[in-house]
């Protein structure tokens, strides 16, 4: 065996007990982070962990016509660092008469760029998934992430499928939605 002694190396000692806990590593309580956020600039440290509710929202991005009336409206999240994990179920009773774009707003964290994200939906009622762009979609997604909030999208088949994204009118008086979506923090 030949020891290369060009290099630079350091040496990393690791403390094992002689003796785990009963228990095995359960007993040990598990990574503490403090209560605020303590920013650390190297990549390879973990700095933030948070778990916590939200509130989704349906709304339009433009041209919203009156408002939703919501029976269920929760969420929940993990925050992994800059990654969100975020889930949602919201059931409405009313919609607005009218609205360009459905999003779910209110999302825990603003979004980092629209290009670190996905989603999609488990389970939903009173949906037509008919496109903006007069393509009928075969699955609904979420995507098209700014600031807090994402868009409601349906795709098909077909080059000529154009703007997935849905209007308010493909949304029945009253409806549910059960989905999730994974994304990048801004900060």
């Amino acid at each position: 065996m030949a020891i290369d002694t060009t290099k630079n190396y350091k040496q990393i000692n690791v403390v094992v007990p002689a003796r785990l806990p009963l228990g095995g590593l359960a007993g040990l309580n598990g990574i503490g982070f403090p209560a605020a956020q303590v920013q650390n600039a190297g990549v390879n440290v973990l700095d933030d962990y948070e778990e916590g509710n939200w509130t989704p929202a349906l709304d339009a991005e433009s041209a919203q016509v009156g408002a939703f009336t919501y029976s269920t409206q929760t969420g929940r999240y993990t925050k992994i660092g800059r990654l969100v994990h975020a889930v949602f179920q919201m059931a409405w009773t009313a919609k607005p008469s009218a609205g360009v774009v459905v999003r779910i707003g209110g999302l825990p964290f603003a979004v980092a760029e629209s290009l670190t994200q996905s989603g999609s939906i488990s389970f939903c009622q009173g949906i037509t998934f008919t496109a903006r762009a007069g393509g009928t979609g075969s699955q609904l997604t979420v995507s098209s992430y700014a600031a807090t909030y994402c868009c409601l999208y349906t795709f098909g088949s077909g080059s000529s499928f154009g703007d997935g994204r849905l209007d308010m009118s493909s949304l029945a008086a009253a409806g549910n939605i059960l989905g999730h979506v994974i994304y990048y923090a801004a900060t």
